[in-house]
Order: structure tokens, then C-alpha cells, then sequence
């Protein structure tokens, strides 16, 4: 994205933060196409080895790091991003069918040809909070508890409308679900996560949304205009203090207000009156079985 703003980027985090009880920091990654960009990234080189998922759990706890083929602990990551190339033992399926997840050569093969994977060749990726990111970074990742990715979901429908396409088979979760596959596809995914970053340290309730950077702002927009649709009256009250907060006044929440309240009171009477003078079809068929 031209004229990348850090400053404003900050600020769109503290609205997200407002609306959301977030248990880590907002993560992104940016791809490093060639060795000049991978050298000229401020950011210290792992010194080991580490799976890419686990790169970004401790973004999430600050941390920030660039990695090569040399860094990558998990080739499944490698592959996804575009690190190493694919060859013929994965693309037919051969790779994943002795270890046990998919039934057979064919089911593996199948799942294998729809696990996105980047379709460039990168020197390697930098991963760091969102917050610290001084250009424009490709993807962002959030992870966190069920109800917050709710809220997500909320927010990037409030703009984009029904998310198409979410795809995921509870493998290659962080690199495949929640990176290359919004990459590749310019939107957004869902991630009930893997056995990978769950091994790693990301907990057993927590899942993960992976949306390109550029739909993160309207994203995080959508999120806060529907606090009055979705919140009940003590979470938003907990919102508009910490909007007091960081003086953010530019988002309207009504209390005792969202999407089921005051309108269930006002549409039952027309949905009983409606319902009495138009008896089901097998009500009229069959009096005898729906009689009182």
C-alpha cells in the first residue's frame, strides 16, 4: 500500500483493542522477494530453527524476526509461503498419505491440491507485531478466542459481505490457512488452527483470522460500527469507557439497543396475526393430529 501511515495504523489498534479483549498483540508478515529486501529488513534474523507458526506466537508477545529456508523449522510452512518450491513427492498426495490424517492416496492427494500455497518464490518472510511495522505488511493475523473471531466475521461482513470461500482442514493452519490462502485470494480465512501452533503454545481455545492488509482497516470499521447491533449493555458500557479512554469519538454505541432488541416486541404481534390467519398447509391437511 502507497503512503503507508504507521501513526494511523496505531490508532486504527487501539480501536480494535477498544472493541476487543485481545489476549496478544495483532500480528502481520510481509514476503521478502529478493536478498536486498531480506537484508535491508530491520529486524534481527533467527539465529535457529523455528516453524513459522512459531514465529508468530512470539510476534504476539512482541517479538519481531525475519526468517530464510535456513530459519524454517516446518517445511509444510516453507512450502506454503513460497520458501521452497513443490515437487511431485507432495503435489500427488505421496507426502501426506502414510502419516495417518487423510484415508487414502486419493483423499490425500485431493486435500493436498486445495492447501493454498503461494505462488511465488521469496528469499523469506518478516513477521512482527502490526504495531511495529514501518511499511506496509501483506497479511494480518489475529488470533484468539471463538467470540472474538465472531466479532470479526461481523465486522468484515458490515463491509464485504458474505465471506466466500473460507476454506481450512485443520492442517497448515497459520502458514496455509491463515496466510497464503488471504494472499493468495486478496480477502480473508478462518482457522480452527493445527496440532502445529497448538503444540507450539497457542491454546486450546483459541482459533485465527488471517485478512491482507489491505481490507484491515475497513475491517477493523465494520467491527466497531456494529458494537450497538451485537453487544448487550455491560460489554458495551466496557467499550465506551475505554473509548473515553483513548478519545475515540467517532463511533456511535446506543445502549440497550442491538439487532433482537426492541424489535422482537415490535414484530410478534404482526408474526402471531399473521401466523393465525395462515395455518400451516398440514395443519389444514390433518386437523385431527394438531387438534388440542
Amino acid at each position: 500500500m502507497y503512503g503507508y501511515d504507521q501513526k494511523a495504523v496505531r490508532r486504527l489498534l487501539e480501536y480494535a483493542n477498544c472493541a476487543l479483549k485481545l489476549e496478544h498483540k495483532i500480528v502481520a508478515m510481509k514476503f521478502l522477494f529478493t536478498e536486498e529486501e531480506f537484508e535491508a529488513a530491520d529486524v534481527p534474523k533467527l539465529s535457529g530453527k523455528m516453524s513459522y507458526c512459531t514465529m508468530v506466537i512470539h510476534a504476539g508477545e512482541g517479538e519481531s524476526m525475519k526468517a530464510d529456508i535456513d530459519n524454517f523449522g516446518c517445511f509444510g510452512g516453507a512450502r506454503a509461503l513460497g520458501i521452497v518450491d513443490d515437487d511431485r513427492y507432495y503435489l500427488d498426495g505421496r507426502f501426506f498419505e502414510p502419516r495417518g490424517l487423510y484415508q487414502d492416496l486419493a483423499t490425500a492427494r485431493e486435500v493436498t491440491s486445495h492447501i493454498h500455497r503461494c505462488s511465488h518464490r521469496v528469499k523469506g518472510v518478516m513477521v512482527r507485531p502490526l504495531e511495529d511495522f514501518t511499511e506496509a505488511p501483506d497479511v494480518v493475523i489475529i488470533v484468539s478466542y471463538p467470540r472474538n473471531i465472531m466479532r470479526l466475521i461481523q465486522g468484515y461482513t458490515y463491509h464485504f459481505g458474505t465471506a466466500q470461500g473460507i476454506k481450512m482442514v485443520g492442517n497448515q493452519a497459520i502458514c496455509a490457512e491463515a496466510t497464503a490462502h488471504p494472499y493468495m485470494e486478496n480477502g480473508m480465512n478462518i482457522s480452527c488452527l493445527c496440532n502445529g501452533p497448538r503444540t507450539a503454545g497457542m491454546k486450546e481455545h483459541e482459533m485465527a483470522m488471517g485478512i491482507v492488509f489491505n481490507r484491515f482497516e475497513r475491517l477493523i470499521h465494520g467491527l466497531c460500527m456494529t458494537i450497538t447491533a451485537i453487544e448487550h449493555n455491560p460489554r458495551k458500557e466496557e467499550i465506551i469507557k475505554a473509548f473515553q479512554e483513548h478519545n475515540i469519538t467517532d463511533i456511535p454505541v446506543r445502549m440497550s439497543r442491538n439487532y433482537g432488541h426492541p424489535f422482537f416486541n415490535r414484530d410478534y404481534p404482526h408474526f402471531k396475526e399473521w401466523d393465525e390467519k395462515n395455518p400451516r398447509i398440514d395443519e389444514a391437511l390433518f386437523p385431527d393430529i394438531f387438534a388440542d
